[in-house]
């Protein structure tokens, strides 16, 4: 398994298209991040974790995280290698797991260079606007809303990498997210009722959502603990789909 996950990290470090969505995540990070400190709503009236939200809010980017999970997967099954190697089952499982790691690990490491990236950016912007965010940091609940948006950006990236192994295309799991993020726009917004609104609190990017603002957030409709369930729920199924297609491939 060990070096599953060392052959896994040299081939996604020697891919262009992870580092190029690297990149473009840590440039959206950064320029969100000084729009919102630059023309969002003062944050003079809170205090807290609250205070420092402005520097958390860009860290998770859905969109790219499961782009770079489905990046992590897809390359290789343009020419088979990927597809062969989960066929063999003596290995299969382990392929799988050590691709899934991989991507766990990459949504992290972008996570916290987004994080960094966001603070760098932030944090002297906020201090030229006379915010104190000597609170902030000093309040725990700071610290775990940013543990639970690395979190997020880590399951997304894995779900986008059991997606991308699941339907065999980098262009069809972009559909699909596309598609997701357009129909749980519209279900939210234009939704007279009630309990279908409410249903979707439980979909797989929604889920990423209440994961992402973690605890204490006073605009979250779903405990932070419930969406991480949920987001860890699709990725079961989406892995699930996944080993299923290699073992139907494999018996044909």
């Amino acid at each position: 398994m060990i070096a599953l996950l060392g052959a896994e990290r040299r081939r996604l470090t020697s891919l262009r298209g992870p580092w190029i969505a690297f990149g473009i995540t840590l440039v959206l990070a950064g320029g969100l991040t000084a729009i919102y400190v630059a023309f969002g709503v003062p944050a003079f009236d809170v205090s807290g974790a609250d205070l420092g939200q402005p520097l958390l809010g860009m860290i998770d980017n859905q969109f790219m995280a499961v782009l770079i999970g489905a990046l992590v997967v897809t390359p290789d099954l343009r020419f088979g290698g990927r597809a062969h190697a989960l066929l063999a089952a003596p290995r299969r499982g382990r392929q799988l797991a050590a691709s899934l790691v991989t991507a766990f690990g990459a949504g992290v490491v972008t996570a916290l260079a987004a994080a960094a990236v966001c603070f760098a950016v932030g944090v002297p912007m906020m201090a030229g606007q006379g915010v104190d965010l000597g609170s902030a940091f000093a309040d725990p609940v700071f610290w775990g809303r940013l543990a639970t948006a690395v979190a997020a950006s880590g399951l997304l990236t894995v779900s986008g990498a059991a997606l991308g192994l699941l339907l065999h295309s980098l262009t069809a799991t972009i559909l699909v997210l596309v598609g997701m993020l357009t129909v749980e726009y519209f279900i939210v917004v234009l939704s007279t009722l009630p309990w279908f609104a409410a249903a979707v609190e439980w979909s797989w990017l929604h889920a990423s959502v209440a994961l992402d603002v973690g605890p204490g957030h006073a605009d979250a409709t779903t405990a932070f603990w419930a969406g991480g369930l949920a987001l860890l729920g699709w990725v079961a199924v989406f892995t699930a789909g996944a080993a299923a297609r290699a073992f139907r491939q494999d018996a044909a």
